[in-house]
């Protein structure tokens, strides 16, 4: 009997959840739609085809650093201001370290689309940070059902038109392993985090990606990294270290006054 009364429970509390949904997605349908099209069909369209030509970290590399560069490029147009130090600072360590890379490689058609689709998907992501702050998507699973929702729209339609779609039994195990890890999981959790604990610390725990990439590249893949790709890799990780320890000084400037 106590059973059935809490699964009656559920259902109201479902069936109240709905219009909350509704109105959330009403309000803020523009919001997540521009949101998903640049951190969702952007990142990983680009991110996706990336792999393709180059190996994983040099496409992490070359994806942070773009993201680095377009975050600071675009929060500086936002508030209508210019760069400061340490984010001059960041931008010049965040141009290094894929010129490195891009140095490094073998210089070929593939190798460069490889990393210009790299760079189109940091960028993305870049955008995808400054327009949900500037929008306020705000956290949680309603606005990760949003962004979900208007990915899963964008995303059908290069799926539809690439030229061969084989999905086999092995393949669909991976899809939802790729759906459910770095994805919704991924989400979930940043989302969750910002709740939590401040959001410079978020990002800067987040800089573990590039280790991880490297790591688990090498296991999986087989996929070795140069000395020099490595080094680039971690001048795009100082570039952002120094955005979240270097003190910023408060500079005042003087308004020149009007001659009468």
């Amino acid at each position: 009997m106590c059973y059935r009364i809490n699964i009656c429970r559920k259902l109201i509390d479902t069936n109240r959840s709905i219009p909350i949904i509704t109105a959330l997605s009403e309000k803020k349908w523009f919001a997540l739609a521009a949101s998903a099209f640049f951190g969702l069909l952007i990142l990983y369209h680009f991110e996706t085809a990336a792999y393709e030509t180059i190996n994983v970290p040099v496409v992490v590399f070359c994806l942070f650093g773009a993201s680095t560069i377009t975050t600071f490029l675009l929060e500086a147009c936002i508030e209508k201001r210019f760069l400061h130090r340490k984010e001059l600072l960041s931008m010049v360590m965040a141009i290094i370290g894929p010129s490195l890379i891009f140095i490094e490689g073998d210089l070929s058609e593939q190798s460069t689309i490889g990393m210009l689709n790299a760079i189109l998907s940091g960028m993305g992501y870049g955008t995808f940070l400054v327009l949900s702050k500037k929008l306020n998507i705000g956290t949680g699973l309603v606005t990760l059902f949003g962004l979900l929702l208007f990915g899963v729209i964008y995303l059908a339609f290069p799926f539809i038109s690439s030229d061969s779609i084989h999905i086999t039994l092995e393949s669909l195990y991976y899809l939802v392993l790729l759906a459910l890890l770095p994805t919704l999981c991924g989400f979930w959790a940043t989302t969750k985090a910002l709740t939590l604990i401040k959001s410079q610390s978020v990002q800067l725990i987040e800089l573990t990606e590039p280790i991880f990439a490297i790591i688990l590249s090498f296991i999986f893949l087989g996929q070795l990294s140069t000395t020099v790709e490595i080094f680039g890799g971690g001048c795009i990780i100082l570039a952002i270290i120094l955005h979240e320890y270097l003190p910023l000084k408060n500079v005042n400037v003087q308004t020149p006054t009007a001659i009468e």
